[in-house]
């Protein structure tokens, strides 16, 4: 089975990074989106991730809002918020809605694939704040 995995950031560098990453360690159906806007409208029609990692600052929508959204629409998808902001409320608010972890940028490959491979294999939340 190959995975699907959804990247919504508005800065592209951070975008590229992390598709390129993904790419390297095998991970094949990346699509990645730099306007929020569009990922809803790919939930919208019909869309379905296995992951998604959702940065919390974006214009037009956030990411705890995008987070929202994907547990009514698609509640099986694992999302994994990320921001350059380490605030623990924010932390702890996006775990409380459903998110699966919560990455501080920047982050290292390992990292970002080690996560990725736990959310495709757990059914669990991991509480892993980097």
């Amino acid at each position: 089975m190959i995975n699907r995995i959804l990247v919504v950031d508005d800065e592209p560098a951070s975008l590229e990074s992390i598709r390129r990453g993904l790419l390297m360690s095998g991970f094949k159906n990346i699509r990645t989106v730099s306007d929020p806007r569009e990922a809803l409208a790919l939930l919208e029609r019909g869309g379905s991730f296995d992951v998604a990692l959702l940065d919390i600052r974006m214009p037009f929508i956030d990411g705890l809002e995008l987070l929202d959204i994907f547990k009514k629409v698609s509640p099986t998808t694992k999302c994994i918020m990320m921001s350059a902001l380490h605030e623990s409320e924010i932390v702890k608010t996006a775990l409380e809605k459903g998110a699966f972890a919560y990455l501080t940028k920047p982050f290292g490959k390992e990292t970002l694939v080690s996560l990725v491979n736990r959310a495709l294999t757990t059914g669990d939340v991991l509480n892993l704040l980097t």
